[in-house]
C-alpha cells in the first residue's frame, strides 16, 4: 500500500498467502476483507513511522 509516495508492507500471516482481498482505507484507518467470505481478516491503523507492518501474532518460540 502507499501513502504520501511512501511504500508500507502490511502483513496478514502466510496461512492467507495468495489470497484475495479487498482493502478499506479511510486515511490512516484500514481494513483487510477475504474477497469470498466476505470476512474481515485484520483491521488496523497504518503506523507511519514503520514501513512494515506487522500481523501483532506472535511467533511459536518452541517448534515441535
Amino acid at each position: 500500500m502507499r501513502h504520501n509516495g511512501q511504500l508500507y508492507k502490511i502483513g496478514i500471516g502466510r496461512d492467507l498467502a495468495h489470497t484475495a482481498i479487498i482493502m478499506l482505507i479511510a486515511d490512516l484507518n484500514i481494513r483487510i476483507i477475504h474477497t469470498d467470505t466476505g470476512e474481515t481478516i485484520r483491521t488496523l491503523a497504518l503506523d507511519t513511522s514503520r514501513r512494515h507492518q506487522p500481523t501483532g501474532k506472535t511467533r511459536n518460540p518452541n517448534p515441535s
